[in-house]
């Protein structure tokens, strides 16, 4: 998924397994569901960053 960094502006559905999205192609994000009933939004749960230049870590 590419998101335009001035429009950054994202939404995401909820579904029964981890889900991944790449922000600005810098950023992994693990997002999870906020409860087991899918009552409530996702959340974000942690963020890995991989590969790039040492100075954006």
């Amino acid at each position: 998924r590419h998101i335009d960094p001035l429009n950054a502006q994202a939404s995401y559905r909820k579904i029964n397994q981890t889900l991944q999205c790449n922000i600005c192609d810098k950023y992994k994000k693990s997002l999870v569901l906020s409860d087991k009933l899918n009552t409530q939004d996702l959340h974000l749960k942690a963020v890995t960053l991989t590969g790039g230049n040492i100075s954006l870590k």
